[in-house]
Order: C-alpha cells, then sequence, then structure tokens
C-alpha cells in the first residue's frame, strides 16, 4: 500500500482531520503532507490541520 493510501485510510479512522504530528508518530516523512497539498488531495484549513478537500470543514471543532 503507498503512502497517500495510508494516509487516507488514517484519516478515515480519524474523524478526517490530521495533523503533522500524527504523520510522524504513523512513521511517516512530514512532506507527504506537501505533496498530498500540491495534488490538491488535502486541504489547510489552518495551522498545521490538513482536511480532504471533500470532507466537511466544521470551523467550531477547529476551535476546539
Amino acid at each position: 500500500m503507498s503512502n497517500k493510501k495510508q494516509i487516507e485510510e488514517f484519516m478515515n479512522n480519524a474523524s478526517g482531520f490530521i495533523t503533522p504530528k500524527q504523520v510522524t508518530e504513523a512513521g511517516f516523512h512530514r512532506s507527504i503532507l506537501s505533496e498530498l497539498l500540491k495534488t490538491g488531495e488535502l486541504d489547510r484549513v489552518a495551522r498545521g490541520i490538513y482536511l480532504k478537500p471533500e470532507d466537511w470543514e466544521d470551523e467550531m471543532y477547529l476551535l476546539q
């Protein structure tokens, strides 16, 4: 399974959000986030918080 697919699977299990800390704790390099941003597979919704573009962004959740 590719790193991108593993990150996507991880995000599905983690309510759709992911942080750089979660990426490194899962054993991946943070640069995977940059790759996913460039290809449009992730959106940066706040500093250090990433979301899949098709997922709904809840601003109140982000503020918690």
